[in-house]
């Protein structure tokens, strides 16, 4: 660290204690609350408490040097091993992974229903045959009447104009 550096860190120091101010709240003529570090002169005021989120707090100390020495049992249980806790966490966690496949596996055959029946809506032909995907990304092909084709033959133009016909001229008797 240089010696600039260290210098404009003391300097931003004294910053940090005027920040550290309260915060005012009060409501303005239009009813709108507003909050500041001065709160205008006019204006009922009052301060807001405010939590530093990075100070740690730590839990109160205890009263008697045997309530140190023990740890926290639950009241009436019997103190168990930690076997017996980690098998009854492994077995809540699976009953709770089991019962979010379940879940998954329901919502999952419903967007299939919702599916079916949008696409019978639609009336799409494959209905049977599509993929999940496929109903919702494919467009869908309607079912219509069908009418015997006609060929559509486009009409002839009519029959060009003769190029008109040009006579030599006779040459002259003699």
């Amino acid at each position: 660290m240089n010696g600039r550096t260290f210098i404009c860190l003391l300097a931003l120091l004294p910053l940090g204690a005027l920040a550290d101010g309260t915060v005012h709240r009060w409501v303005d003529e239009r009813g709108v609350v507003n909050y500041g570090d001065k709160p205008p002169p006019d204006r009922k005021a009052t301060p807001v408490p405010i939590t530093d989120p990075l100070t740690v707090s730590r839990p109160p100390a205890p009263t008697t040097p045997s309530d140190a020495a023990a740890p926290p049992a639950r009241a009436g249980t019997p103190p168990m091993d930690r076997d017996a806790v980690r098998q009854e966490i492994e077995s809540t966690l699976r009953r709770e992974q089991a019962a979010q496949a379940q879940e998954a596996e329901r919502n999952q055959e419903k967007a299939r229903a919702e599916a079916r029946r949008r696409c019978e809506e639609q009336r799409r032909v494959d209905c049977d045959q599509a993929q999940p995907d496929d109903l919702y990304i494919a467009p869908p092909r309607i079912v219509r009447r069908h009418y015997p084709i006609t060929p559509v033959i486009p009409p002839r133009p009519a029959d060009p104009p003769a190029p008109p016909v040009l006579k030599a001229p006779r040459p002259a008797s003699p």
